[in-house]
């Protein structure tokens, strides 16, 4: 998975950020989509659905209601 953002802030500033993952399925198990895109997706349903997460809108993963979402993995 390879995703590219193009940021602005306030004060003009602009920055590409970068993140890539690579990650294997195996026959025997759960695809590798599964695990990096559809359960991460279905953790933030959740979690939004619970009431954890409400911020709207495109954030970067600092603010602590969604960087908890990392220790699931």
């Amino acid at each position: 998975m390879h995703n590219t953002f193009l940021t602005s802030y306030p004060d003009g500033k602009s920055e590409v950020i970068r993140a890539r993952m690579l990650d294997f399925g195996s026959v025997d198990t759960e695809a590798a989509v599964s695990r990096t895109m559809a359960l991460t997706a279905a953790i933030g349903v959740w979690e939004i659905l619970e009431g954890k997460i409400y911020v709207k809108g495109f954030h970067s993963p600092v603010i602590p209601e969604i960087l908890k979402l990392t220790i699931w993995f």
